[in-house]
Formats: C-alpha cells, structure tokens, sequence
C-alpha cells in the first residue's frame, strides 16, 4: 500500500529471519507487519494495512501456513 517502502522491509525481514529460530515465509511476513502495525509512530497510517493483513493471516491459517501461537499474538496486538 506503500506505507512502507521495500527496503524497510527488507531490512526488517532480514533482522527477524536471522535468529536462531527458522520461521516460514507467512510466519515472517506476519512478523514484519506486526512490527509495524505495534510502532506508535505507524499506527494512524496503517489502518487500512491492518484489514488486509487480517485477512491475508486468515486465509494462511486455514491453509495451514502460519503458526497458531504468532496468530495470537497478532491478533492480541492489534487489539
């Protein structure tokens, strides 16, 4: 939605993935967004970012491409 630009999440992307922890592709997208959905200063500017997110984790968690527990925790944060 170009609230964010690629090289911020590049960089983000990066940061996350390099733990000790391997997460699929979903899980560090959903990573990403909720980093950015739960920064004070990004907020206001993501509501719309936050629907489509939401919907996107849905249709992953039904097929099966998300961990349960990082879906709580999305859901928990953005509430």
């Amino acid at each position: 939605m170009g609230k964010v630009t690629e090289r911020e999440n590049v960089t983000l992307a990066t940061r996350l993935n390099s733990g000790s922890i391997p997460c699929s592709t979903h899980d560090l997208a959903l990573s990403v967004a909720l980093n950015y959905f739960k920064n004070p200063t990004r907020i206001s500017r993501l509501g719309s970012a936050q629907l489509i997110a939401r919907m996107s984790m849905i249709k992953w968690l039904h097929e099966k491409k998300v961990a349960p527990m990082l879906i709580d925790s999305f859901e928990n944060t953005l509430f």
